[in-house]
């Protein structure tokens, strides 16, 4: 769960985040009250994203931005999503929604015995918070049947004939430019041994 926090002065025009918060479908707070937001450690005007993952908030004080729908609508729709998320179509919708971010698709096989999934995920998420303002992270698994996961795998050339061409390509990271889908570097890594956070 998400919610979304408004701390603007009495008589301050806040539409902007009304509308977009509301648009956001999310719970939504207003507040005038300058000593309640020294408490949640924020000032007047900011706009606060209180969530039960990655950092627990987020926080936009910009005052222009503040008063762009536009702009709380992305800052609302990226930090609603976390850091490092497994893939399905209205994930990428978000990410992709979004033009001044970059997207990283973290493609891995389950039958990969480099790394377990768990510290496979660790080692992406830790990855992750270093760019966390500039891109956002879709965690793949190349083993998965779904078939929009499946378009996905050959949209970016992951089809295999056998297991070994697969373990010879795989894992590996594309990297979606903004804002056209064309604009992606590719980059595969070795299988020997687990990769480390350099390597990411």
């Amino acid at each position: 769960t998400t919610v979304a926090i408004g701390f603007f002065e009495k008589g301050s025009d806040f539409t902007a985040f009304r509308t977009a918060a509301f648009d956001a479908h999310i719970p939504v707070g207003f507040c005038s009250d300058e000593n309640i937001a020294k408490e949640f450690n924020t000032k007047m005007p900011s706009v606060l994203l209180l969530k039960q993952f990655d950092d627990k908030r987020s926080v936009l004080e910009d005052e222009l931005f503040l008063k762009q729908h536009e702009s709380i609508t992305k800052f609302i729709g990226r930090n609603s999503i976390q850091m490092v998320v497994d893939y399905d179509d209205d994930v990428l919708e978000k990410l992709r929604g979004d033009h001044s971010f970059d997207d990283i698709f973290y493609f891995f096989s389950d039958k990969d015995e480099g790394a377990d999934d768990a510290s496979r995920r660790e080692l992406v998420t830790d990855v992750a918070k270093e760019f966390k303002a500039t891109a956002g992270w879709v965690y793949i698994s190349r083993d998965n049947a779904a078939a929009a996961n499946a378009d996905l795998h050959k949209q970016f050339g992951l089809v295999f004939e056998n297991d070994e061409e697969q373990a010879a390509k795989l894992p590996a990271i594309f990297h979606e430019g903004v804002p056209q889908l064309e604009d992606f570097d590719v980059q595969q890594y070795p299988k020997e041994g687990a990769l480390e956070g350099d390597d990411v």
